[in-house]
């Protein structure tokens, strides 16, 4: 994949960019809400009940799909796609569908470099949908009341002193600002090579109040102590912080983004006494999306961890032993909090808390050798071994605040307290590897 056209405009993960620029592979998102939302299918959903998605290798280590975000999309070198029987050739049945390989930009010999990039964009929603105005609302509901033989509800002194529509859309929807700044120092001499880099990307949704930010951190150096040994470390660190919205489901207008299109235009947010508006008149009470953006907060916060360290031995020419290791930590907690001014409310307030660890170790010999001009010989053979442990704790939803000022730091304050829950898993691999080719003449591969 060309990473330069993709890093041309400002993406907080380098899925968003990946689907229609490479044969077979689609990108789709689950709720279009900000974040790691993405999901990737290579050569079609290969099940009907099981997982559709592909194993990622960063830098030769199976990953989450959720270290992708950690990434800064600057700092990838390339992305190559293996499908159907070359990628279960390598990675077994954990390729069935299919694995996106990711390399990172490594140090370089050569003079100390400093590289600085910056994208600013401006996002806003693609169409605003054309719905009917309150003088039209009115009218509408006038004639339909008479096709019903039911009395006009509206009189034409009602409709002609009104002076008021309210466009739903314009007051949940905004223009959203994105920036994008990363810098990278490399360099190095013939025995050692280091780069440094950091990054800051700041997305708005274009939903008011909700939003994006990922701070990441990404170091490597490699260092040869004699011509036989060399050893090489990476490092990525990342936080991000989401405030995101309840865009999903929408039936008739019980999501944030649904009860724009189905809210009356001669209703307001506010009632007079500057309250908010509960619709608690209508048939089914739709959410009032001012008051849920502005009153619930639907924070989720997530600091990555990716580190992984490399020992080569060469002790004879075409053979090498690679020794190496890596440790993904991945720690999130989310936090809810519905306010006392939200319509109805009594306060309510949650905390999840999630990790993940992973652990990995390849450790790989190859032997390579031409003899006799057009005989080759490529032996390779080895081991991994892969863990990971996931634990989540949840506080569950705690009810009946007296003040917003502690939100969820006070879960203790609730009239009804929530009921815990926590979650363990716990898995583990080990494999035996191996591979022999034999070419005769660059013509006949064996």
């Amino acid at each position: 994949a060309n990473i330069s056209d993709m890093t041309k405009t400002p993406v907080n993960n380098i899925a968003e960019r990946l689907g229609g620029r490479i044969a077979g592979v689609q990108v789709t998102s689950t709720d279009g809400a900000l974040g790691d939302n993405f999901n990737i299918v290579i050569r079609g959903a290969g099940s009907l009940t099981q997982s559709t998605a592909p194993l990622y290798v960063i830098d030769g280590f199976p990953q989450e799909s959720s270290s992708m975000s950690a990434l800064n999309p600057n700092d990838i070198a390339s992305i190559d796609i293996l499908k159907d029987a070359s990628a279960t050739a390598i990675y077994g049945s954990r390729g069935a569908n299919g694995v996106i390989l990711i390399t990172t930009k490594q140090a370089k010999e050569g003079k100390i470099t400093v590289e600085y990039n910056a994208s600013f964009g401006v996002q806003s929603l693609a169409k605003e949908l054309e719905l009917l105005d309150a003088w039209e609302y009115m009218n509408y509901l006038n004639e339909k009341a008479a096709i019903n033989n039911q009395p006009t509800i509206y009189t034409d002194e009602e409709i002609k002193s009104t002076r008021h529509s309210t466009n739903w859309q314009r007051e949940l929807f905004r223009n959203a600002l994105v920036t994008d700044h990363s810098v990278n120092v490399s360099g190095g001499t013939e025995k050692v090579q280091g780069t440094l880099g950091a990054s800051y990307f700041d997305q708005q949704g274009i939903v008011k109040e909700s939003g994006y930010k990922r701070m990441s951190i990404r170091s490597s150096l490699n260092y040869h102590i004699s011509k036989y040994v060399t050893v090489s470390s990476n490092l990525i660190f990342s936080r991000s912080n989401h405030n995101q919205m309840n865009s999903q489901g929408g039936s008739r207008g019980t999501s944030v983004i649904g009860s724009t299109l189905i809210l009356p235009p001669t209703a307001t947010p506010h009632y007079d006494d500057g309250t908010w508006n509960d619709f608690q008149t209508q048939p089914i009470a739709p959410v009032n999306p001012l008051a849920y953006v502005k009153e619930v907060d639907n924070k989720w916060y997530a600091n990555r961890i990716m580190a992984n360290a490399s020992l080569t031995i060469k002790p004879i020419d075409g053979l090498s032993i690679q020794l190496s290791a890596n440790v993904n930590n991945n720690q999130n907690r989310k936090d809810y909090y519905k306010s006392l001014q939200y319509p109805n409310s009594q306060g309510a307030a949650s905390i999840t808390f999630g990790e993940t660890v992973g652990i990995t170790s390849n450790n790989i010999i190859t032997y390579n050798k031409s003899f006799l001009k057009k005989h080759h010989l490529s032996v390779m053979g080895g081991f991994t071994y892969e863990q990971s442990t996931s634990k989540t704790v949840g506080t569950g939803t705690a009810e009946g605040f007296l003040s917003d000022v502690t939100e969820t730091y006070d879960m203790d304050a609730a009239t009804v307290k929530g009921l815990p829950t926590s979650s363990y898993s716990d898995w583990r691999l080990f494999s035996f590897l191996g591979r022999i080719n034999y070419n005769y003449a660059d013509r006949y591969l064996l």
